[in-house]
């Protein structure tokens, strides 16, 4: 069990979900699959220099392990994160607007790591679970509740498996997953109001 529990926690890493964010918001709102890929593929960048950001305090001993499971060493990682969120969105802006429903998006983003560094101080709240609800609830909120229901029984496998790697307690999976779900909500709530 373990080893299915460390492959689900593998392949539905965060960062999954920064890479797929990107063309669904752009596709949802232009219909347009082409223009969505190219933000794709513009926007893998940012990912990708975060993933080499990562892997590089691995080598350095910045980060202990992959789920960067000691809780002081989550600062630097939100520090990293919050940096790059913060020169992906000031590029959104200056290419597409404020209201582009990507920067709207990473706005979202660059709120939600500084409230998840915010909480660390107290929990080490499950940034899987929270990327994972995030994940699910966008895709109901941007393409309707099929999706969602054809999608939602991600949130409990990814919640088990971080469970059964001791990687969190339940209260940290539970606390992730309403921070990413709020953070979603809010965004799109906000998004809303300026984007139809």
């Amino acid at each position: 069990m373990k080893i299915i529990a460390e492959l689900i926690s593998i392949f539905f890493n965060p960062a999954l979900f920064f890479f797929l964010m990107p063309f669904s918001v752009v596709y949802r709102y232009t219909q347009d699959g082409s223009y969505a890929m190219k933000w794709f593929l513009f926007s893998a960048i940012f990912t990708t220099l975060g993933i080499l950001l990562f892997l590089i305090g691995r080598l350095h001993g910045t980060f202990s392990d992959i789920d960067i499971s000691k809780r002081k060493e989550r600062g630097t990682m939100y520090v990293f994160a919050w940096a790059i969120a913060v020169f992906y969105l000031a590029v959104a802006i200056l290419f597409k607007g404020v209201l582009f429903p990507l920067s709207i998006a990473s706005i979202g983003i660059v709120v939600g790591l500084l409230v998840f560094e915010a909480v660390t101080v107290k929990a080490k709240a499950s940034i899987h679970t929270g990327t994972t609800c995030a994940w699910v609830l966008s895709l109901g909120l941007l393409f309707g509740i099929k999706l969602f229901l054809w999608t939602v029984w991600v949130v409990p496998l990814v919640a088990w498996a971080r469970l059964s790697l001791r990687r969190h307690t339940m209260r940290e999976v539970i606390i992730g997953g309403l921070l990413g779900s709020s953070i979603t909500l809010l965004t799109f709530y906000v998004g809303k109001q300026f984007v139809p």
